[in-house]
């Protein structure tokens, strides 16, 4: 008998995605929450040959900054019958990273995926510090070539079949199941709730109750979160312009960090000092923040088009935003 969750009285029923692809979408959503903050998970769909010609592509790559390992990730459904593929998939993989110049194609792969996300740009280069991006992804590629890898198996069910099939693999595959349970009498994509056990060890803090005076106690006014007043940033507003010109004059779309350089030049005179700070996540800088928000927002309106269609890392101007910038630029 399927398993039910119960929440507030509602009834969440155990739902199984009829393709791969939407366990692999959720999965790739909540990779953080899966693999962990310090981890990024390289969701790349090109094959990569091995030294007899044939080709490979696993599901995906992830990379945990905390132990410099590189993880192999194969999502797989419970109603698959075979499991011959993993064994295949993963075995050709790793022939094919015996090859020194497989390892810098792949390397240059994973360094191209970073820089087309300002964001995951600048975290990965405070966590490799003065070392070229491409030489550690070529480091740590070295280290699978020298059996020093992992892999994990996402499934929605674990069962005897999946794991008969990984036990013959060199390096014991980690299977993890990610369940997903749909709230009853909504469509199962809109209301969810999934349950999986994640790859890093969770801190498990036990609650103490409080005493009355310990309630009563303030946070002392340098303990409170600092929030800018209204008006002391520039609102997301003032960015809609910039980048809908700063695209046009690219011919219609740009990478991220060619968009961000164009809009700050178009904006010299617009952002402010406070713009110029880090925020507390010590990554990003508050005026490219409030940019990538400004971006999402755009995107809503239909002034720019949505990743699926651009591409991933790629701003590109819709045609109601080149209406849009015509009746509104001054």
């Amino acid at each position: 008998m399927a398993e039910i969750l119960i929440k507030d009285g509602v009834k969440y029923r155990l739902w199984t995605p009829s393709k791969e692809g939407e366990l692999e979408r959720m999965v790739v959503h909540h990779s953080k929450d899966v693999f962990g903050g310090n981890s990024i998970y390289f969701d790349i769909k090109k094959k990569i040959q091995t030294n007899i010609g044939e080709r490979t592509i696993p599901d995906g790559y992830l990379i945990n900054f905390d132990t410099n390992e590189f993880c192999i990730i194969e999502v797989e459904l419970s109603t698959h019958h075979e499991y011959r593929h993993i064994n295949e998939q993963i075995g050709k993989f790793i022939s094919a990273l015996n090859n020194y110049q497989t390892r810098q194609k792949l390397a240059r792969i994973l360094k191209d995926y970073i820089l087309d996300d300002v964001v995951l740009e600048k975290f990965v280069k405070k966590k490799v510090g003065d070392k070229e991006i491409y030489e550690f992804f070529l480091d740590i590629l070295e280290n699978v070539k020298e059996q020093k890898y992992s892999i994990v198996v996402i499934i929605d069910k674990k069962t005897k079949r999946i794991s008969d099939a990984c036990s013959i693999l060199h390096s014991r595959p980690d299977i993890r199941e990610f369940k997903t349970f749909a709230r009853e009498g909504v469509d199962p994509k809109m209301v969810h709730v999934h349950l999986f056990e994640p790859l890093y060890e969770t801190e498990i803090i036990e609650s103490v109750k409080p005493s009355v005076e310990q309630q009563q106690i303030t946070l002392r006014e340098e303990e409170k979160p600092k929030r800018l007043k209204r008006g002391e940033k520039t609102n997301q507003k003032a960015y809609i312009i910039p980048i809908l010109e700063s695209l046009i004059e690219m011919g219609g779309s740009g990478r991220t960090k060619d968009v961000l350089d164009m809009v700050e030049q178009k904006m010299k005179g617009i952002l402010k000092e406070v713009d110029y700070e880090m925020l507390s996540s010590g990554i990003d800088i508050r005026w490219e923040n409030t940019a990538a928000w400004a971006r999402n927002t755009m995107v809503q309106k239909g002034l720019l088009k949505p990743s699926e269609e651009s591409g991933r890392g790629i701003w590109e101007i819709s045609d109601e935003g080149r209406r849009y910038y015509e009746e509104n630029k001054s």
